[in-house]
């Protein structure tokens, strides 16, 4: 039987990444991916039993608690399943033949920006930040042109490759011993008092995350 797997993002993004070695793991092969843009519509796909099962990141070791999970946890309707560590490595990508002092912009998901603001501010003190919904997006926009020649994206190797982007620089995380945990969640058949015991424990765990 084919299962329907959501994933947060593109590809080449990291929760692809994470995504790929808990499949692995699992030995899961019978697959249909659905990627979504959004958090909230990864939780919402398994709720509405559009897929099988979603993986969204839950928390960075450097950053803590990612902010769009847990606004999407407080209200979603889910059973855990497992999850996933994997380290995150950031690279600076940008168009052929790009220059890194020419270099005034630089677009990525919001926990890049922030997991790299060390390297930034080192860097480039003066640049202009600017968000995208995942760090796989920012590397295809880039790639298509979306934000003109002087713009670099963070993303990652796989994306440098997929959308033929140069690598400017590696590994620009602050912190190298960088890491994301990754949530695999399914639809609970009803909402139980396990299942009510697995959301406040996050909720508890995204509040000592942020004390």
């Amino acid at each position: 039987m084919t299962r329907t797997i959501g994933i947060f993002g593109e590809r080449a993004s990291f929760t692809d990444e994470a995504a790929e070695l808990y499949l692995r793991s699992v030995k899961l092969k019978d697959i249909k991916v659905k990627y979504f843009d959004t958090i909230d519509k990864a939780l919402d796909a398994v709720s509405d039993k559009e897929c099988d099962l979603s993986i969204i990141p839950y928390s960075n070791s450097s950053v803590g608690m990612i902010d769009a999970t847990e606004r999407a946890v407080a209200h979603a309707r889910f059973k855990m399943i497992s999850k996933v560590e994997i380290p995150i490595h950031h690279y600076l990508l940008a168009q052929k033949k790009m220059n890194i002092k020419q270099i005034q912009r630089i677009v990525s998901h919001p926990q890049a920006l922030r997991q790299c603001r060390g390297y930034i501010k080192n860097h480039f003190p003066e640049i202009i930040l600017s968000s995208a919904k995942s760090t796989a997006i920012a590397a295809r926009e880039l790639s298509e042109g979306k934000y003109g020649h002087e713009t670099a994206a963070i993303g990652t190797k796989q994306a440098a490759q997929l959308y033929g982007l140069s690598i400017i620089d590696s590994n620009i995380e602050d912190h190298h011993d960088n890491s994301t945990t990754f949530l695999i969640v399914a639809n609970p058949s009803k909402i139980s008092r396990s299942y009510s015991k697995l959301k406040k424990a996050l909720l508890w765990s995204s509040a000592r995350l942020r004390s």
